[in-house]
């Protein structure tokens, strides 16, 4: 069988980080490659800082409570895919200055209120490619959020429940040049 890895209270609750470039953590068969995390974390469960990583397939588990805002995962590496991910977790994803970044086919299976969007899009990046990816939680409120100085990027064909307010939540003006297409369900262009 695949690992699993379970950050309790007797791992320091500070998380994994992925700092090496040219990393790709693979799960055989999706799914069964697993992060999990019981204790109320002080930083995300993992985190990306090398260049030209891959996380493909595996499943996020985080049982946090909702108190936090401490992302399940977060990305910081210039050049990384998160592709084919399943998200059990309050507070899923979030890339932080990740230019390049590629957000693929990954599923929220559970959101919460912790954190207004499943996926987070801040700080300073560009050519992102952000496409297919489902939220099958009524919560949280927004699938897709890009801040402000997000630019260059294209978000599309991606899918949220019918209870959520928006798929996706962007800047289309001053000069950013996102563009979208395909997304099934409510568009917040800002």
């Amino acid at each position: 069988g695949e690992p699993s890895w379970l950050f309790t209270e007797s791992v320091p609750a500070t998380g994994w980080t992925l700092s090496r470039s040219d990393v790709h953590l693979v799960s055989l068969a999706p799914g069964h490659t697993v992060f999990g995390r019981s204790a109320d974390p002080t930083a995300p469960m993992v985190t990306v800082t090398g260049a030209d990583c891959s996380i493909l397939g595996v499943r996020f588990d985080d049982a946090v409570p909702q108190t936090t805002l401490q992302r399940t995962l977060r990305v910081t590496g210039q050049r990384c895919t998160v592709s084919d991910c399943r998200f059990y977790a309050l507070s899923p994803f979030v890339a932080d200055g990740a230019s390049d970044l590629q957000a693929r086919n990954n599923r929220v299976l559970r959101g919460g209120a912790a954190a207004a969007h499943a996926f987070h899009l801040t700080g300073s990046m560009s050519r992102c490619l952000v496409f297919g990816n489902k939220g099958d939680s009524s919560e949280p409120d927004t699938l897709i959020r890009a801040d402000d100085l997000v630019t260059l990027s294209s978000f599309v064909g991606n899918v949220q429940h019918g209870l959520m307010s928006f798929v996706l939540d962007y800047k289309a003006t001053g000069g950013t040049n996102n563009v979208q297409a395909g997304n099934a369900a409510a568009v917040n262009a800002r």
